[in-house]
């Protein structure tokens, strides 16, 4: 039997449609959709991707809960809407894309809350997401007259929960997983709206109540 074409050491026992080899389930297992670009329909990378997923959207729905109440304190529930806009803006501009970091998540939100800020420091270049992301929110707060200043707070809010829930590892995509669990399960009608349509910029689409806690247990 082959040797592995990852490791070049084991046997290789999987067929690898992005190594166009075959692999063995070790390196297949920690490397998926990190060291290798899978493709979406690989069937290993699916199974997996969906187990991950399913598993952290709770984690990331009952940890969640906290953010919450801390925004409707500071903010009201506008602050609510405003990180929900950020959140399904993220689902759609990511949804088809795979081997995502947390990273590139990381450095858009952080992009959106350098340009909100009144005092401008020199930076990175900003990424796509967050300059599109930028403008999801400046839009969102002209129409809903919200105050830059109360934005700027969510922003500081989201980007803590952010680093806590992804952790130090930002070659990790356990945030990206845990957002894309999170709609799918407690939001099934707008992760259904969002994958059987393009929804232009501007045309966020906010979810409504989420089914019951139950899927949390």
């Amino acid at each position: 039997m082959s040797k592995c074409v990852y490791c070049q050491q084991k046997k290789g026992k999987r067929s690898c449609p992005a190594l166009q080899g075959v692999i063995c389930s070790g390196c297949c297992g920690e490397h998926r959709g990190r060291g290798i670009s899978c493709p979406v329909d690989c069937p290993y990378f699916v199974n997996h991707e969906a187990y991950q997923q399913g598993r952290l959207g709770v984690l990331f729905y009952q940890e969640r809960q906290h953010l919450y109440r801390e925004l409707e304190r500071c903010g009201g529930q506008m602050a609510v809407h405003l990180l929900e806009v950020c959140d399904v803006f993220t689902y759609q501009f990511f949804l088809n894309r795979s081997g995502v970091f947390d990273w590139e998540l990381l450095a858009g939100l952080e992009c959106v809350r350098t340009k909100l800020s009144p005092i401008k420091v020199p930076g990175t270049g900003p990424s796509a997401y967050g300059e599109a992301l930028g403008k999801e929110v400046e839009g969102f707060c002209q129409r809903q007259q919200f105050s830059t200043s109360f934005a700027m707070e969510v922003m500081d809010h989201a980007l803590k929960f952010f680093k806590g829930f992804s952790g130090s590892d930002l070659r990790s995509n356990r945030y990206m997983k845990g957002l894309i669990g999170f709609v799918d399960q407690f939001y099934p009608a707008l992760a259904s709206q969002i994958k059987g349509r393009s929804t232009a910029p501007g045309t966020i689409i906010l979810p409504t109540s989420p089914v019951g806690t139950a899927n949390a247990d």
